[in-house]
């Protein structure tokens, strides 16, 4: 306790205390010491013949540091007051810490009892002579192990080595139960030791049934799906881990459970799980200097008939667009890996680019190829209401029309998503990596037709540093549009850069070509972001970002031409779930009519 308060503030708590007493108290307090305080401690270590100047700084590092770990978690040494009985206590403690380096024959003694000065004579180091592994060979060789002969005999490098092979045998064999055990033998006459690693007695075994118990609104025949195993197949450890972890991750159990038993040569699996409250309420606000207050509701049922089928509805709107959708996802359709989605969506937008209403219903497979990996294939068609202006010329003066104009789309969507980073709303490190295709045709208006294609790629590191933690983050994307001339095309499939999650600091939807005044979007674009984050304590961070990008009205494929760049600063503040984003932008190159700055308030990061 004494290591968490600084005398500064002692005195103050001390100071408090007195002044709530009135002169007329009997009562003395004593004086507030720490128990690390009352009883400092130094350690010599003496000189030896086998251990030189660095050896001998070394091991008394280790003893100071092993000492004072004890001092903070062992509860019977802090209860010692009494001096002599302190000494004893931590020689004891001492001499069990040089065993473990591998001095067997040292002596701890007490120089000083008042001032806790502790004397150690190392003696000799007791090295390996002999290691022997009695152990079953298997069909890959062992890892090289942390322990070795002619090395000293160190605690913890036996326990690792043990750990190295108990991992080897789950991966490597059918062992059940598997318990890896040693014997070590020491000479003191010589300083020697044997070692022996074994086996301890253990069975050939396969897995046999495996039994659920509890969730009963789950049905069995979901859950078998989650099993990394058949029955008669070699007994692996690693496959009911494995097995654990992916119950786990259906989003439908606190809690899973797995117990087993031998029954002969059979593993009987008895699985006990604790489900999850299926419904979900969720909201949320943002904001940014575009689209102004936002707000978003949604609503999940993840069991709708007991096979982890999933609902969810979503609605989101700002000043500018809405997104209200409602998304259907059945499990293990065709494969283990499978799911097939089914989406409604109703996409309204009032922005300078495009007046419109999208109608879009959607089916799709979606296949888990790993766990970093998914690819998607679907059916898509939306039916799009836009309201434009077409500007006429006659005799010289030009004329606005208002018009109306329907599209109905069917495409085959294509999408591929590869990504190993740590978390989803915040990475720290890893990468991920976005590639989509599709073919789109107007059955409004047959003779369009057009192929999009698009891509993103991030990659994330952080420096392990203790301070600030500071993450490098990077982005880059783009996309084109073949097939059509930018006319053709509807507005609202187009291709736009500019404000949030683009680029910060530029209005929205502003970087590319202006046509009487309003983005007309483009058939290709580039962007690129750069941002370095600084997180200090479990809270607060600091984000510094530089955004650029541009849409351009043709299909060639650009990088960096006619970007345009904005920077800023950004606040962060980590919740459990993921940070609350707040970045104030500005454009490098502000044009007229561009703000000076632009704010932007979410949850999660810009990417």
């Amino acid at each position: 306790m004494g290591n968490l308060l600084k005398p500064q503030l002692l005195t103050l708590m001390t100071t408090a205390v007195l002044w709530l007493y009135t002169p007329h108290s009997a009562a003395q307090l004593p004086p507030l010491k720490f128990w690390a305080e009352q009883h400092p401690f130094s350690i010599d270590v003496l000189p030896s013949p086998q251990l030189t100047e660095e050896l001998r700084q070394q091991l008394k590092e280790t003893l100071q540091q092993q000492l004072k770990k004890e001092r903070q978690i062992n509860a019977e040494l802090l209860e010692l007051n009494e001096t002599n009985s302190l000494a004893q206590y931590e020689i004891t403690l001492l001499e069990r810490i040089l065993r473990s380096q591998g001095y067997f024959s040292a002596q701890v003694s007490i120089k000083n009892t008042r001032a806790l000065n502790y004397q150690v004579e190392p003696g000799l180091r007791f090295f390996i002579t002999q290691l022997i592994l009695d152990l079953p060979e298997t069909t890959q060789p062992l890892p090289a192990l942390s322990i070795t002969q002619g090395e000293p005999l160190v605690a913890d490098a036996v326990f690792n080595a043990l750990e190295e092979i108990k991992n080897h045998y789950r991966t490597h064999a059918c062992y059940y139960p598997l318990e890896v055990k040693y014997q070590a033998s020491i000479d003191k006459t010589t300083a020697t030791a044997q070692v022996r690693i074994y086996l301890e007695s253990t069975t050939n075994a396969h897995f046999d049934a495996s039994n659920f118990h509890g969730a009963p609104a789950i049905k069995k025949d979901f859950l078998q799906h989650y099993l990394t195993y058949q029955a008669g197949d070699c007994f692996k450890q690693p496959l009911l881990d494995k097995m654990r972890l992916n119950l786990l991750k259906s989003d439908l159990l606190t809690s899973a459970d797995v117990q087993t038993h031998l029954n002969g040569q059979a593993v009987i699996t008895d699985i006990y799980l604790t489900p999850r409250k299926p419904r979900t309420i969720k909201g949320g606000l943002s904001y940014d200097g575009d689209n102004k207050e936002g707000l978003s509701l949604g609503w999940e049922h993840r069991n709708i008939g007991g096979g982890g089928e999933h609902l969810g509805l979503v609605g989101e709107q700002n000043r500018i667009k809405g997104n209200y959708q409602a998304r259907l996802t059945l499990p293990h359709i065709l494969h283990p890996q499978q799911n097939l989605i089914i989406s409604t969506q109703y996409k309204p937008e009032d922005s300078a680019s495009s007046q419109s209403k999208t109608e879009i219903i959607s089916a799709s497979l979606e296949r888990y190829f790993s766990e970093y990996t998914v690819a998607n294939l679907g059916i898509e068609t939306e039916f799009i209401q836009e309201k434009g202006t077409e500007f006429i010329q006659e005799n010289q003066a030009i004329y606005e029309e208002k018009n109306t104009r329907r599209s109905g789309l069917f495409s085959l969507p294509v999408h591929l998503r590869l990504n190993n980073t740590d978390q989803p709303l915040n990475p720290t490190q890893g990468w991920a990596l976005s590639l989509g295709a599709s073919s789109v045709w107007d059955a409004y208006h047959p003779e369009i037709q057009f192929q999009q294609q698009n891509f993103a790629a991030s990659a994330y590191y952080t420096h392990p540093t203790k301070t600030l933690h500071p993450t490098l983050a990077v982005r880059a994307a783009s996309g084109t549009i073949s097939g059509e001339s930018l006319n053709t095309i509807p507005a609202t499939k187009r291709f736009y850069v500019g404000g949030g999650g683009s680029v910060r600091g530029y209005p929205y939807q502003t970087l590319g070509a202006i046509v009487e005044g309003k983005p007309s979007g483009g058939l290709s674009f580039a962007e690129a972001s750069f941002e370095l984050r600084l997180r200090w304590g479990e809270d607060w961070g600091l984000a510094a970002f530089y955004d650029g990008g541009w849409a351009y009205p043709d299909d060639h494929w650009h990088w960096g031409e006619q970007f345009l760049w904005g920077y800023g600063l950004g606040l962060r503040y980590y919740t459990l779930f993921a940070p609350i984003r707040l970045d104030v932008a500005r454009p490098k190159t502000p044009r007229p009519g561009d703000d000076p700055y632009q704010i932007y308030v979410s949850l999660g990061q810009a990417f």
